[in-house]
């Protein structure tokens, strides 16, 4: 289905959402049928009403049923335009299979499996950087502070130590 399809669809059930004394229980499904033939119905019982007001209500409702149709003519010919746009690829395609020779068969053949061949072997590298960039990041944590760094650290935490086990007796200055 083409955007314009989908584009015109949706105008479409917009125009349908316009009427608002649907019952789905009683009359079912909104479908532009039912709700023109409602239309239909509801324009006739207005229009045999002589009020200024109905005939007004008449006219909004005849307007839509007009807006409906149109949206259901647009949609018509853009899918006989798909139909035929269809048909015509298939043509072509019955054409070029029937002039297609060995040589370009062949062709076809290896540039579908180069194809293949190329994303499984873009797969597999993915997969092989990763585990790379899992090791270098694993490394990168372990060794990414300086020895200079850690000397400093273990001198803090032994001196730490000392002054503790001096107060608890264990250790004496000299």
């Amino acid at each position: 289905m083409t955007l314009l399809t989908i584009s015109t669809e949706a105008d479409l059930s917009e125009l349908l959402e316009e009427v608002e004394d649907w019952d789905e229980e009683q009359q079912g499904d909104k479908t532009a049928s039912k709700v023109k033939e409602f239309l239909k119905d509801l324009v006739n019982d207005l229009r045999s009403k002589d009020s200024e007001a109905s005939k007004r209500e008449a006219k909004k409702w005849e307007d839509l049923l007009e807006n409906i149709a149109q949206k259901e003519k647009e949609i018509k010919k853009v899918r006989s335009e798909i139909s035929r746009k269809q048909k015509e690829i298939e043509n072509k395609i019955d054409e070029k299979i029937e002039s297609i020779t060995e040589e370009e068969t062949k062709e076809l053949l290896l540039e579908k499996f180069f194809e293949l061949i190329s994303n499984q072997l873009e797969k597999y590298l993915n997969a092989e950087k990763k585990e790379l960039i899992k090791i270098f990041e694993k490394l990168w944590d372990k060794y990414h502070v300086s020895l200079e760094h850690l000397l400093k650290e273990r001198e803090q935490e032994v001196s730490r130590l000392n002054k503790f086990l001096e107060e608890l007796g264990y250790y004496e200055r000299v």
